[in-house]
């Protein structure tokens, strides 16, 4: 497998995760919905560093240490989208682990993070195409 094949494998694994979390707002599963859109853009994250050949992290922290180093400091991932990600692992750190925070949660406050996850996913699919290598000319 290639690093562009695992990283289109994560960003597809983002997409199904995204598509989860859309579910569960549906149906006002509000705190499920909001740790699904983080591991949407977790996953999509590990796309980067996967087509980068970088060596996965092993904690969420390093994963989003590694991404920011890639895609933004040395690439052009865009900063305003790159903060989204410790954005949403804060809310679903609040909303896995606090109880009282998770109770708070309605249909549009969580609307608002399934789009924040939707947007980074979006952004990081736009930037492995723009710097995947051009297909082999056969």
């Amino acid at each position: 497998m290639t690093s562009l094949d695992e990283a289109w494998g994560w960003l597809r694994h983002a997409e199904d995760t995204l598509r989860s979390a859309q579910d569960c707002l549906r149906i006002g599963h509000y705190g499920p919905a909001v740790s699904l859109a983080y591991f949407g853009a977790f996953y999509a994250a590990k796309a980067v560093i996967a087509f980068s050949k970088g060596r996965d992290p092993r904690t969420h922290r390093g994963v989003m240490v590694r991404f920011r180093q890639l895609a933004v400091l040395e690439s052009d991932f865009p900063e305003q989208t790159a903060r989204l990600l410790p954005q949403l692992i804060e809310q679903r750190n609040k909303t896995d682990y606090d109880f009282t925070y998770r109770d708070t949660w309605k249909t549009e406050n969580t609307a608002a993070v399934v789009n924040k996850g939707r947007t980074f996913v979006t952004e990081v699919s736009s930037w492995v195409e723009r710097h995947a290598p051009p297909p082999d000319p056969q």
